[in-house]
């Protein structure tokens, strides 16, 4: 038979319930633990299908890279010659300029360019001189 205490228990019990308060084991494991595995296999996935579309992107890339197209430069005898004139008469005037120069000077380190068919122009500068007098201010 239930006695008076046992009626009180349970009216306490659906009492507490009517009211909206939460059963007293808010946590549950084997709840939590559901979720967890859930959540772990979900980023599994995520993680498998962003990998799998990532390296089918990228083996699909082209990896030959055709080689640098060079070009071979043709050297004309007349042109090569008509340079070498040119610089000739510009080492002489230079010359002829430099000693026309008012001023100390220092002489240039000089070597001798040898030229294809074995003729030598005249000595040629290595280096730029440098004076030792001022710069004119105009």
């Amino acid at each position: 038979m239930i006695t008076k205490s046992d009626i009180l228990k349970m009216v306490r019990v659906v009492h507490r319930h009517s009211q909206g308060l939460p059963p007293r084991r808010m946590i549950y494991p084997a709840r939590e633990w559901g979720r967890g595995v859930v959540a772990a296999a979900l980023l599994l996935v995520i993680v498998f299908v962003a990998s799998s579309y990532l390296y089918v992107q990228l083996s699909t890339m082209e990896t030959r890279l055709d080689p640098p197209v060079v070009e071979t430069v043709r050297y004309r005898d007349t042109t090569v010659e008509r340079a070498l004139e040119q610089m000739a008469d510009r080492h002489i005037r230079f010359t002829r300029l430099q000693a026309a120069a008012p001023g100390p000077s220092v002489a240039p380190a000089t070597t001798t360019v040898p030229v294809a068919d074995g003729a030598a122009f005249d000595t040629v500068p290595t280096s730029t001189p440098r004076t030792t007098t001022p710069p004119v201010a105009f």
